[in-house]
């Protein structure tokens, strides 16, 4: 590519037309080529330049935690909870006093949920560090062509990276596999197009079981906070009924005593036990890693609200590797047991 540069410059012809200076150079080489190799070397700086700025953002934020933390006494909670305890606003609103935007916070109303009539119109002013950046990642999967499109953001960088994919029409070009969509299809329901392949990393949310348990969390849960719960709280039930579970087996091979804690952790080892996702068994890791079954499903959204659709599910033999065998090399020997 120097070489080329080198040649066009001896080839350089300068004229003035007024004040304005027209250069023209003469370039021998395959000229689709070298415009791929430089769209290359941009896309690469700007995904350098990418980096750079979310690693600052973050020390940003860092920063204005650790700050929070000397007026407070406290890191900021999770949310601001209404009396009832449904939260109401994110973390992110307590820190901008220490992002030098105390007067955006001033006119959040901390009473009011984040897409109150009042608050949603703030959420526009929000500082940019707290979404992720990824124009240059989204250039090149559409530079690419690519059939298929594979993410497991999550959380905000799941939301930013939506927001952005969406107006540049990568989910009209590409089938887009969102692995923890659900966290996102609830609050971006109107940014989400039809086809998407929505994930729960596991049967949570919209794919777990019409049980008792499930009947009785989600119910639950959605009374206490206004929203379904997503795969994290899923996970956070999962692994207390597991504890549970584990400590009455303990229990009751102590004669009916409180078991010590090296008794419940040898109790969970090779453990089944029901959750609100169905079954949960202690089966890999030599007994102490669980597994359950996973699905997928398309989203499709049925007069305003995001539901799944064309749901496949898939056993928990099928997506976890046999005990002892590395995931990498159960891929590479075709899923074979």
């Amino acid at each position: 590519m120097l070489k080329l540069v080198d040649a066009a410059l001896q080839t350089a012809s300068v004229t003035q037309k007024g004040a304005d200076l027209q250069i023209t150079l003469s370039i021998k080489a395959d000229v689709p080529a070298v415009v791929q190799t430089l769209i290359g070397g941009v896309q690469k700086v700007r995904q350098s330049a990418n980096r750079a700025q979310s690693a600052n953002n973050l020390r940003q934020i860092a920063l204005a935690m650790h700050n929070y933390h000397d007026s407070n006494g406290h890191f900021p909670a999770q949310a601001i909870y209404s009396k009832d305890g449904k939260p109401l606003l994110s973390w992110r609103v307590l820190l901008l006093p220490y992002l030098d935007q105390d007067a955006l916070y001033r006119q959040f109303k901390l009473d009011e949920a984040w897409d109150g009539p009042h608050n949603e119109k703030l959420l526009a002013q929000m500082p940019k560090l707290f979404a992720g950046q990824y124009n240059a990642e989204i250039s090149t999967v559409l530079g690419a062509k690519a059939d298929v499109v594979h993410s497991s953001f999550w959380d905000g960088d799941l939301e930013a990276f939506i927001l952005q994919a969406g107006p540049r029409g990568l989910f009209k070009r590409s089938t887009v596999i969102l692995t923890t969509g659900e966290t996102a299809m609830y609050k971006l329901a109107e940014h989400i197009p039809d086809g998407v392949v929505i994930g729960a990393r596991g049967p949570y949310g919209p794919y777990a079981p019409d049980n008792e348990l499930n009947r009785w969390f989600s119910k639950t849960f959605a009374d206490r906070y206004g929203v379904p719960p997503n795969y994290a709280a899923y996970q956070m039930a999962q692994a207390i009924l597991g504890t549970k579970a584990a400590w009455e087996k303990a229990q009751s091979a102590n004669g009916g005593n409180r078991p010590s804690t090296d008794q419940a952790i040898a109790a969970f080892e090779r453990l089944t036990f029901e959750s609100p996702a169905g079954k949960v068994e202690m089966v890999i890791g030599a007994g102490h890693q669980a597994i359950t079954e996973t699905a997928y499903g398309v989203s499709k959204l049925v007069k305003g609200k995001m539901t799944v659709a064309n749901v496949k599910r898939y056993p928990a033999t099928m997506v976890n590797p046999p005990d002892g065998v590395k995931a990498a090399d159960w891929i590479a020997n075709g899923f074979k047991k």
